[in-house]
């Protein structure tokens, strides 16, 4: 997938329908505007972070103390999920993980997907899909969706609050393309297809 496509993948949350806002990972003050070109980031101040990855593959980089490694999160800021730990690799932006289905998140409503976007020395890029998180529930029951697109893997959880925990579904599945899930009813019946063909 190359930018625009990535950059388009989801623009609506499927629980409230609000446009998704993005971020970079680790960076919460920098700027994130998408143009006709393409995307710019920075910040506020005048030598500081200035990255513009534009559509024709290519991008400028206005300091050279900073790297040409980004991680954006495209979410929902009423339906996020809370961030996991951080690593720090010297030298490169901190990486985020958003959680996997845990028993404290089961109730949590999410809507956000992650992509990465790696520039060269020559100043060319690549982008890609990292994760996707769609998480839904009622008052008796959950569904969560868990994509990991760069090792190729889905994660489905789904059951009631009243079952125990080892008769709850757990499935692992190749990635799944989720982009045409607009609405939690659209996510539910995309669980039961695939739970009823495991």
């Amino acid at each position: 997938m190359n930018l625009q496509e990535i950059l388009g993948y989801r623009d609506k949350c499927i629980h409230c329908q609000q446009p998704l806002q993005m971020r970079v990972c680790g960076y919460p003050k920098l700027s994130i505007n998408m143009t006709d070109e393409g995307l710019k980031i920075q910040s506020g101040r005048k030598r500081g972070i200035y990255l513009f990855f534009k559509n024709d593959g290519t991008f400028e980089i206005k300091n050279k103390n900073h790297s040409e490694l980004v991680q954006i999160q495209k979410y929902c800021p009423t339906h996020i999920l809370k961030e996991g730990p951080v690593t720090v690799i010297k030298g490169k932006p901190p990486y985020i993980r958003a959680r996997d289905t845990t028993l404290d998140n089961l109730r949590e409503l999410a809507c956000q997907y992650e992509f990465f976007i790696f520039g060269d020395s020559e100043g060319n890029y690549v982008s890609s899909l990292h994760s996707e998180f769609l998480h839904y529930n009622t008052p008796e029951a959950f569904w969560h969706l868990n994509t990991w697109f760069r090792t190729n893997t889905t994660r489905i959880y789904s059951g009631h609050f009243q079952q125990q925990i080892h008769e709850m579904l757990q499935l692992k599945l190749p990635a799944t393309n989720a982009k045409n899930i607009q609405n939690p009813e659209q996510l539910i019946t995309k669980i039961k297809m695939y739970t009823l063909f495991s």
